[in-house]
């Protein structure tokens, strides 16, 4: 299950004008990321920005994810629930 995570990224960007000599700048951004675990949001950061994590902290506490896995159970159990319902082919 897949849960979103706030993931810090520093890069340097040329903020010189046009046709002047480069100007160099330390710049930051936050991000959300959704992985299964801080690692693998590691590499989608690395490889969807181009740029290292500097800090990866998860949004949800594991009793948030706990219960949102407990909502997508029910609501898959409610989909098995209603196959019985006649089906409608389209010719």
């Amino acid at each position: 299950m897949t849960r979103p995570f706030e993931v810090v990224i520093e890069f340097e960007k040329n903020v010189a004008k046009h046709h002047r000599p480069e100007r160099m700048e330390r710049q930051s951004r936050t991000e959300t990321v959704w992985a299964c675990s801080r690692a693998q949001a590691r590499r989608i950061t690395q490889g969807r920005f181009g740029a290292p994590a500097k800090t990866v902290t998860p949004l949800w506490t594991d009793s948030e994810a706990a219960e949102v896995n407990r909502m997508a159970l029910e609501a898959s159990e409610d989909i098995n629930d209603s196959e019985g319902l006649e089906e409608t082919t389209f010719e």
